[in-house]
């Protein structure tokens, strides 16, 4: 009875937790779109209430290296050049330790794919509303309130979410989501959004190909299969000549002109603590369009591990999950064009793979360990 009790504890704590998670997204979607206020308030105490159920549920779990992540996180976010993102009143901040404690969740515990659906929907269902009320397919720079950029990326976030998830086993439901981002993002009218889902519906088709090819022996079937993707493939190609990644290309010439400015005004000094560059301080742009300039620029030195820390998940991930190497590889070609990762959107999805990947070598690490132990003792 105690265990079945504590089963049912858990169980509700689950369920909290997982609702409270949907929630933070909930809010993050409704707050760009339409301006929500007191949102910085909002979303530190949504935060803050997730965190407190992971502490519930996996406080024994939860390792060292969890712990410095986090706290390293929130270095950055204290330790940011940035006048109008102090750490005190930068809802981005809370964003990236909200990654972190998903990543933990993922590492220790499933989240139940249902809290993904959740967001997809709803940006699907406010789509059909702009669609439906302003009678066009048509999307100007802002989506309500929202940049139309910003729209692709938070669509693309929830959709890696939704795949990195260990609970995802259903390869055709991914494809099918997949799908949809492909759609989101050409109407979004975000030339590099629209490459990536391009990149990443491919990537789970192929996985899914390359996985039932092992029990297809029909000839006919794998022919079907064929056509089917290449039809698939020719719907991207007219897509994409049909958008502005066809007609303008991924890099314009303002991004390649923020690109060199920053450069230009680097120095040793700078690199080292961190500036404000003079793209940014004119007022002529929010950010450097570019994750790796932006972090450098904010942070200095301090910045650079968590670049470094890319490539050491990209290294752990080559042999043991081509997968999530794959994601990881879309999400640096998606933050090389787009201020999408470092206190954006797409840490909710890099920091569950960095934490993941962590979690995955520690554990053989570990069980190696013990085999040698056990061998030596016998």
């Amino acid at each position: 009875m105690v265990i079945a009790g504590s089963d049912k504890r858990h169980s509700n704590i689950q369920l909290i937790s997982e609702l409270i998670l949907v929630a933070n997204f909930l809010f993050l979607i409704w707050h760009r779109t339409f301006r929500m206020p007191y949102f910085r308030k909002i979303t530190a105490l949504l935060v803050i209430l997730y965190g407190i159920t992971l502490l519930l549920l996996h406080f024994q779990d939860i390792k060292y290296y969890d712990y410095l992540f986090l706290a390293y996180i929130l270095l950055l976010g204290i330790t940011n050049k940035n006048p109008e993102t102090l750490w005190y009143k930068n809802e981005y901040m809370f964003i990236s330790l909200l990654a972190v404690l998903i990543g933990i969740m993922m590492a220790n515990g499933n989240i139940r794919q249902w809290v993904f659906y959740i967001p997809i929907a709803a940006i699907l269902g406010l789509i059909s509303y702009k669609v439906m009320t302003t009678n066009s397919f048509a999307l100007s720079t802002n989506f309500f309130k929202m940049n139309r950029n910003i729209l692709a990326m938070l669509a693309t976030t929830f959709t890696l979410l939704f795949m990195v998830n260990e609970k995802n086993n259903d390869k055709q439901v991914s494809i099918l989501i997949s799908l949809v981002l492909v759609g989101i993002n050409f109407y979004s009218k975000s030339r590099a959004g629209l490459l990536i889902a391009i990149l990443l519906a491919i990537g789970s088709i192929y996985s899914n190909y390359k996985e039932g090819d092992k029990e297809r022996r029909n000839k006919v079937e794998k022919i079907i299969m064929l056509v089917v993707l290449l039809s698939v493939l020719l719907i991207f190609v007219y897509l994409i000549m049909h958008s502005r990644l066809g007609n303008v290309g991924l890099l314009d010439k303002a991004r390649l002109g923020i690109f060199k400015s920053f450069f230009e005004e680097l120095t040793f000094k700078k690199f080292i603590f961190g500036y404000q560059p003079t793209a940014i301080v004119s007022g002529k742009y929010y950010h450097l369009h570019n994750s790796f300039l932006q972090i450098v620029a904010d942070n200095g030195m301090l910045g650079v591990p968590l670049i470094s820390t890319i490539g050491f998940t990209l290294f752990l991930n080559f042999k043991n999950n081509k997968l999530l190497f794959y994601f990881i590889v879309l999400i640096v070609l998606y933050s090389s064009v787009e201020f999408y990762i470092f206190r954006r959107w797409g840490d909710l999805a890099l920091y569950p793979i960095v934490l993941m990947s962590i979690h995955t070598r520690m554990t053989l690490i570990r069980n190696s360990y013990n085999k040698v132990v056990v061998t030596i003792d016998i």
